[in-house]
């Protein structure tokens, strides 16, 4: 039997695929809503009751934006638990649930070419944040791939612009005229 080197390629495509899948499956089904949500509150609010007068910021990426997000909008949680949010290459983004209402600066990091919270998902954010009074961004990095943020090549200088564009895009957020300013002490 003769088996050719593009057959050996196609299988192992074909197996880390499965494996992928075989080792995201757990993981999603023990960090899904109903458990990580009351993990979120419970946390942010406990932050936010032994610190009442810090600004809180709050950063998350891939399944994290989501909930940073979240953390951010008045359907959340009563009270106010942070006071600016960032999101880079967020996923399992619900439009317009998850976006709808938020009453906290947030800014988004996008990539381009991303089919998890695509430019189309951008935009239709953008058109929901449009009559709100806070200020709100989404940035689009050109040729971007999902987890450019956190997981990009720094010996790619596309990718190593992007991820340093995304650290300040953080920054600002933070620190920026509606975020926390660099004198606060963060927490």
């Amino acid at each position: 039997m003769h088996i050719s080197l593009l057959s050996l390629m196609k299988i192992e495509c074909r197996f880390g695929f499965a494996k992928a899948f075989v080792n995201i499956g757990p993981w999603l089904y023990n960090h899904r809503q109903a458990i990580t949500i009351p993990i979120v509150k419970s946390f942010f609010t406990e932050l936010r009751k032994l610190n009442p007068d810090t600004k809180i910021g709050v950063a998350g990426f891939c399944w994290g934006g989501r909930y940073a997000i979240l953390l951010g909008q008045s359907h959340f949680n009563e009270e106010k638990l942070v006071d600016s949010v960032f999101a880079g290459h967020p996923s399992f983004v619900s439009i317009p649930a998850d976006v709808q209402n938020p009453v906290v600066p947030v800014s988004i990091a996008v990539a381009s070419t991303d089919t998890v919270y695509s430019p189309a998902m951008a935009e239709k954010t953008e058109t929901l944040w449009a009559h709100d009074d806070v200020e709100n961004e989404i940035v689009i990095y050109e040729g971007a791939k999902h987890g450019f943020c956190v997981r990009g090549n720094m010996k790619d200088e596309k990718e190593k612009e992007d991820m340093i564009k995304s650290c300040e895009q953080v920054c600002f957020r933070v620190n920026g005229p509606e975020g926390l300013t660099l004198g606060d002490e963060l927490v």
